[in-house]
């Protein structure tokens, strides 16, 4: 089974593993009160009721201030029975039906094969696949307001599909997120003006009165259709912090070159050569390097201090270097290939 946008709301098993149909998609209920009766404020007479006539559903939560009871329903056999239920085990009676919002969702699909196709004609073709709405999306243009490829469509179903098909092309889907809305009255979420509870609120400042009688309003709209003026100007240079004296004091400049004396620009030059400065390596073949001529070693005996004997090439031999004391080892490996040349 392909993932579904649908999240909980789609199936928890796969339908071959659930041949009694238990873990379908979910569908809502509403339950509420017939005209002149409440719910009960008990909701355990709600879930005892349902549970003997139907047995155990998915779930369920008021709303509306406890005027409705909503419920989670995964079978559809339970759903068909709970449409005949009229009374509650307190005797309240009771109406029960699908839910009108819950049960449908929206998401949006881009088709640029049917921008010549109006609205209708796009709801007619797609009512075999559960879409009981379409809306086009528009733009205004210099010529008027044209409609797009992008369509947002409503299904009959708390699931979106993944995929939707026009004719022979699947199109991919995804969820349609509304704006999110607002009162024009307390500048808050989740209600509108003509529904509001709150106190006024100014659209400029938040204060508690009208946005055509904000004062800050009226001054900042003085403030720019005023011309900046040379006392203007030195107020603003003193707020801001660029301008503030003060602050350019504690943080200093930065020095450079210009601002040092020539005995220190000198200093600066020789620590940080620049590549004006920094004389071109030379790429040329360097100039063989010196054969090391080894200085006669003296020896020290009991009569006085005597010479090392050499060859009559004028190298050392490697009895004299392993009895010298102060030769180098890279003196000794530089005599061994000279004397393995001259054999």
């Amino acid at each position: 089974m392909s993932p579904s946008p649908g999240g909980q709301q789609d199936r928890t098993i796969p339908d071959w593993m659930d041949p009694g149909n238990h873990y379908e998609r979910v569908s809502y209920l509403y339950l509420q009160a017939k005209q002149g009766f409440d719910l009960p404020n008990n909701p355990f007479v709600i879930g005892r009721s349902i549970e003997q006539h139907v047995g155990q559903i998915e779930g369920g939560y008021f709303e509306r201030n406890k005027k409705r009871y909503v419920l989670r329903i995964r079978n559809k056999e339970q759903a068909r029975k709970l449409l005949d239920l009229e009374v509650l085990m307190d005797g309240t009676p009771i109406a029960i039906g699908y839910h009108p919002e819950l049960n449908f969702r929206k998401f949006v699909v881009v088709c640029s094969e049917v921008e010549g196709m109006t609205d209708d004609e796009l709801l007619k073709e797609l009512l075999p696949q559960k879409i009981t709405a379409v809306r086009r999306i528009t733009k205004k243009t210099t010529t008027g307001i044209i409609g797009t490829s992008t369509l947002i469509l409503t299904i009959n179903s708390t699931v979106v599909p993944e995929f939707i098909t026009f004719g022979f092309i699947r199109l991919r889907t995804r969820i349609y997120y509304p704006q999110p809305l607002i009162c024009r009255h307390c500048l808050q979420y989740g209600h509108p003006k003509n529904k509001c509870l709150n106190e006024k609120a100014c659209i400029v400042c938040s204060g508690n009165h009208s946005s055509d009688l904000c004062t800050a309003q009226a001054a900042a709209r003085k403030i720019a259709e005023t011309p900046c003026t040379i006392s203007y100007a030195a107020v603003v240079k003193n707020q801001h912090e660029v301008y503030n004296q003060e602050k350019r004091k504690q943080h200093p400049k930065k020095q450079t070159l210009n601002d040092l004396t020539e005995q220190q620009a000198i200093q600066k030059r020789a620590h940080h050569p620049t590549e004006e400065t920094t004389p071109a390596k030379n790429l040329t073949a360097s100039p063989p390097s010196k054969k090391l001529t080894p200085q006669p070693s003296t020896q020290a005996t009991e009569d006085g201090i005597e010479d090392t004997p050499q060859k009559e090439s004028g190298k050392m031999t490697i009895d004299a270097l392993e009895q010298s004391p102060k030769t180098s080892v890279g003196a000794m490996q530089q005599l061994s290939v000279n004397v393995n040349i001259i054999s």
